[in-house]
């Protein structure tokens, strides 16, 4: 119940607020980690995160944390990116990747 009443909370909050790219970028590339493992359960046993906290991530209009951006692109072998997962600041956590 709690949690529910949070959730129209927000959503009265940021009524009229458009997302911000930033805030939606890295659920296409999320999904397509999912597609690419299987499910959403088996990106969580892949990264060492819990399923809620993937569903959390392609819920919520939250960036992913870097750590968690490295594990997903190590699972899928380099086909989902930190770069997609993270397009605005990707540079700020990985300088090293700019040159790529």
């Amino acid at each position: 119940m709690t949690l529910f009443v949070c959730g129209l909370i927000k959503q009265y909050l940021n009524h009229g607020r458009k997302m911000q790219t930033s805030e939606i970028a890295h659920r296409a590339p999320l999904r397509r980690a999912c597609q690419l493992l299987g499910s959403q359960t088996a990106l969580s046993n892949a990264v060492g995160a819990s399923p809620m906290q993937v569903h959390y991530w392609l819920t919520r209009d939250k960036s992913l944390d870097a750590a968690h951006c490295v594990a997903i692109e190590q699972a899928t072998g380099g086909q989902v990116t930190r770069k997609e997962l993270r397009p605005l600041d990707w540079q700020r956590y990985w300088p090293e990747l700019e040159a790529v």
